[in-house]
Parts: structure tokens; sequence; C-alpha cells
């Protein structure tokens, strides 16, 4: 592949090939296109434990009123199954699937040993999970052409490209179909006053992210990446969760996500920055003294 074939060179993560270089990146063989960020190469047992609890508390913290905003926007309306994207360990789907017990929920996933994770003991009947990268490889024929709306959370921001997997969606969605983006930006993130947990937590997920290809400041440019990827914005909004709001949980989060960012990046987060996570949340710092922020971007974009 031509080098001139790629749109911009800030799409390519040259920390996906072994020495950095360009040449190394070409010759490996491996797409720049539609890295998967921090989550791309997670195969390690540990962790994936580790991101298992981070995925859960997430589900656990927050799904109930994503799933409240989006059915109040249509979300499952037209009775036809529903796609989601980067279904990861599919705690999320399972929610979304029990949420929707009368529709069938297709759930796709770029990374094997995160699909692999699903106990298909407890799984609802109407949801399962197969493997695909999403704007790199079509669709499943099972669903492709089978569903009306397409829920994706936490996943553009860490993929190279989101534009195009958000064209492959447009694509995919018959005319007035739906799509609803869940996303987070970390520019948002903030402890008033300032709570030494919650601001080493901040600056734990700051780092890795961007180390690691991830794009966790994706929030605010939803709009315009839908809007060019051919799509009309119906409704986009920024809510504040908060630490006094959300309690144990919400510091259970950021806990866990110190935990599972050290074990991702350990050359660039020391334990003892966990340890200091840990020790200042542990104990509840930032539900009564203090407020820490978290955003949740949330956007419906409709092909017309």
């Amino acid at each position: 592949m031509a080098i001139e074939s790629y749109q911009s060179w800030d799409q390519i993560d040259f920390r996906s090939s072994e020495d950095g270089s360009i040449e190394s990146l070409l010759s490996s063989g491996e797409n720049p296109w539609m890295t998967l960020g921090i989550m791309d190469n997670i195969k390690d047992e540990t962790l994936l434990a580790e991101w298992e609890n981070v995925l859960n508390v997430q589900t656990q913290l927050l799904a109930a009123r994503e799933v409240e905003w989006m059915k109040s926007r249509g979300l499952g309306r037209g009775g036809r199954p529903i796609l989601e994207i980067g279904s990861a360990n599919g705690s999320y789907g399972q929610f979304l699937a029990n949420s929707f017990s009368h529709l069938t929920l297709f759930g796709v996933e770029a990374n094997p040993n995160l699909s692999a994770m699903l106990d298909l003991e407890t799984c609802p009947e109407n949801y399962s999970i197969v493997n695909c990268k999403v704007g790199d490889e079509p669709l499943p024929q099972h669903i492709n052409n089978n569903f009306e709306d397409c829920v994706l959370r936490f996943v553009a921001q860490h993929v190279s490209d989101p534009l195009r997997l958000l064209r492959a969606i447009y694509e995919g969605l018959p005319k007035g179909g739906s799509l609803f983006v869940i996303e987070e930006d970390d520019a948002l993130f903030g402890s008033y006053p300032k709570s030494a947990g919650f601001e080493a937590a901040f600056d734990i997920w700051r780092r890795v992210t961007a180390a690691g290809g991830s794009n966790s400041k994706i929030g605010r440019d939803l709009p315009r990446l839908a809007v060019e990827a051919g799509f009309s914005v119906a409704s986009y909004e920024i809510t504040l969760r908060n630490s006094v709001e959300a309690g144990s949980q919400f510091n259970d989060l950021f806990i866990g996500a110190s935990r599972m960012f050290q074990m991702t990046n350990p050359s660039l987060v020391s334990m003892k920055e966990v340890e200091l996570v840990t020790e200042h949340l542990s104990r509840g710092e930032g539900t009564e003294s203090s407020v820490a922020t978290y955003p949740q971007v949330l956007l419906h974009a409709v092909k017309r």
C-alpha cells in the first residue's frame, strides 16, 4: 500500500510498529486505518480481568440513564433488531437486551479476547456477539440489512479513523435509521475543591489514552463527525455525572480505571500513583467534601 493512500499522517499510529517507523508499520501488514487504541492488544488474562471490572462498573453506574435517554429518542421503536458495535465483554449489551426484551440485539466486537468473556449461561436469549472490525470488514450476513438502530458506546475514541467507522454505519442503516453514540471528553473531568485522588486518576487516564492512540476528548467532536459521515444530528447532550450524586460506584470506576491503565501501560503509570488513587478514593473522597465530574456525551443522529 502506497504511503499516499493514507488521508493524513496523524491517522497513523507509529506506536503500533516495532520501532515506531513508517517503514516498519507498512511492512508489518498492520492497517493503521482502524487501530483500536488502548483496547487493541488486550490478551493477558489479568489485564482482561481488570478491563472486565471497569466495563461492569461503567454499566452499573451509567447504563440506566443512557438507555432511558435513548428510549426517549426512539431507540427500538421500529421493532427491528438493534446493532451494538464494540460489545467488549457483553456487559452493556446484556443490559440493553434486558431493556429491550422483545427485540434482537446484535453485538459485534473487534477483539476476540474481550468477546470470549461473555458468559453464555447467563446471557439473554435475544443477545449475541460475533467478531467483526466494522469499517474494515463487512458486517456478517445475518446482521447486514437487518437492523434499524445502531448503538456505539465508548468505541469512536479508540478507533484511529472514526469517520470511516461512522460512514460504514451510515451505509448499513436504512433511511430513517438512527445512530446513538455515547462518549466522554476528558477535558471535562474535574474536581472542586481539588481532590488528590481524582486529579491523579484524571492524569493517569489522559496520559495512557493519549499514548495508546485513543482520543478520550472526542465527545465535543461528535456532531462534526456525524455530519461529515452523512447523518443529521437530532439530539446532542453533555451531562456531567458527579461523585456526590453517584456515590461509591463513581469512586470505584476511577480506582478500577487507574489499576487497568497501570497494567495497560506500566511504563507510564507507577504503582505508587495507583496506590495514591486507591487510598484517597476508597475512603470516600469526593462523595461529600468535594465534587468530581465525569462527562457523558450523548448524540442521536439520523440517516435522512
